[in-house]
């Protein structure tokens, strides 16, 4: 925040920051320990297995006689570059199918949509890509403690979307989601990185084009 208040020409310091931010009462949004509620405190509501097995063998009697609700999911993916950690494509699906993933690789590549000169042609991703120059794949061995490390800057920016975005939309369907992830793109021209200088990813980008 102070390095981005710097950018917008204020001249603050980082102890002016936290004193205003205190002030009111704002602070950052991400993931603090012991979010477990107390089990001493917390009213369970164990399964009602004796209920579900006699709705299953007999017919339900009338209506609002047993309710039943369950929440809905989709898949994010997208392709990022490492060196300036811009999203050059992202998707959604409601299903774990290859074919979103295999479109976001393709969207990724396009110089028409990402406003390249030439294709893009990564020097590793997690699989070759057979005519696109794209080498692969960059998978460790099976029970390696670093191999989550390949995916380090996807999963930083999957936080950041999760707590900034997602938990506090709530969306009701996907197509309200695809609208809200939208927002991915202030993560490529607006949002400052330690990493780069207090630059943007779009700004390193298209500077090292």
């Amino acid at each position: 925040m102070t390095m981005w208040l710097r950018l917008q020409h204020y001249a603050v310091g980082p102890k002016r920051v936290r004193r205003l931010l205190r002030s009111m009462g704002l602070m950052a949004v991400y993931p603090k320990p012991r979010l477990s509620l107390n089990p001493l405190e917390h009213k369970r509501f164990p399964i009602c297995s004796k209920v579900w097995t006699s709705c299953a063998q007999s017919s339900l009697e009338h209506r609002h006689h047993v309710y039943s609700a369950a929440g809905g999911f989709v898949y994010l993916a997208a392709v990022i570059d490492w060196f300036s950690r811009y999203v050059l494509a992202w998707e959604l699906s409601n299903s774990l199918e290859a074919d979103f993933c295999v479109a976001v690789m393709e969207r990724a590549m396009a110089p028409s949509d990402r406003r390249f000169s030439i294709p893009i042609k990564g020097a590793i991703h997690q699989h070759a890509l057979p005519g696109t120059g794209v080498g692969g794949p960059s998978a460790p061995e099976h029970g390696r403690p670093w191999a989550g490390l390949r995916h380090i800057f996807v999963e930083r920016l999957w936080r950041t979307v999760k707590y900034e975005e997602v938990y506090l939309k709530d969306y009701r369907d996907v197509p309200e989601a695809r609208h809200g992830l939208a927002s991915i793109s202030v993560y490529n021209d607006q949002r400052i990185h330690q990493a780069l200088d207090y630059r943007t990813p779009q700004c390193v980008h298209f500077a090292a084009q």
